[in-house]
């Protein structure tokens, strides 16, 4: 006896292989066709002609963020079960560059950022092997997680998807995941010059300190300053005082 998925499931799968077929004059239109396909075929599939125009409409230009393009596939399914087809296509090519300004930014430039910083956290407090494995988990959970999401709202209601998505208020998120990961950085600065230069009595009191700095760097931050360049500012202080220590040895 064969095991077969539902169709939507299918579908889902299929997609997350959107970069596979990526090409230089179309992009990520035949991953999206091959994604869709099976849908067209149960819809079409009596009338050979119909499907193949209706997989060549498909073939045309498609490109926006891999894991935002999960909500444009539902509801271009939702519609296509409508007879709307045409109408989705449409609507898709508008969908396209906002969901992928708002997907890079938030995944690319925000998640995963963060989650490396959390690893390279993590080795250095001795998680060892724990520290690829959190980066390599704890993305995928997100990512897939707000990909299946947005794929089936997408499915269930169509165009509301959009109003989904906007009350998540993704480029605040992305905002707040920023502070998350300056401070992340920061507290990876003194184990990452303790390796250089070993301190082990006075590497409490710096911690404290570190923990200042964090604090006025965030501020910093909040007032306009540019992460990174807050946090080379905090790595040379940190340093400094560090460096101070092992010549000068204050404690």
């Amino acid at each position: 006896m064969s095991f077969k998925l539902p169709l939507e499931q299918r579908i889902f799968l299929r997609s997350l292989f959107w970069q596979a077929s990526w090409n230089f004059s179309r992009m990520q239109n035949m991953g999206l066709a091959y994604a869709i396909y099976p849908l067209l075929e149960q819809l079409y599939g009596d009338d050979r002609e119909k499907l193949t125009k209706k997989v060549k409409s498909y073939l045309d230009f498609f490109n926006t963020n891999p894991i935002m393009a999960a909500a444009v596939l539902g509801i271009h399914i939702n519609l296509e079960k409508n007879g709307q087809g045409e109408y989705g296509l449409l609507l898709g090519r508008n969908l396209n560059s906002l969901y992928g300004a708002i997907g890079d930014a938030f995944f690319w430039n925000g998640i995963k950022p963060a989650m490396a910083s959390l690893a390279v956290l993590i080795y250095f407090v001795g998680g060892g092997f724990w520290a690829p494995l959190a980066l390599l988990i704890g993305y995928n959970i997100i990512h897939l997680s707000i990909r299946y999401l947005i794929y089936i709202q997408g499915i269930r209601h169509g165009l509301n998807v959009v109003n989904t998505i906007h009350h998540w208020q993704l480029p605040k998120l992305k905002v707040i995941i920023n502070y998350l990961t300056a401070g992340l950085l920061a507290l990876c600065i003194p184990f990452l010059i303790r390796t250089m230069i070993p301190v082990p009595t006075c590497f409490k009191p710096l911690s404290l300190l570190t923990v200042g700095i964090i604090a006025l760097f965030a501020w910093r931050i909040k007032r306009g300053m540019p992460m990174f360049k807050a946090l080379q500012g905090a790595g040379l202080i940190i340093l400094m005082a560090m460096m101070a220590n092992h010549w000068f040895q204050f404690c």
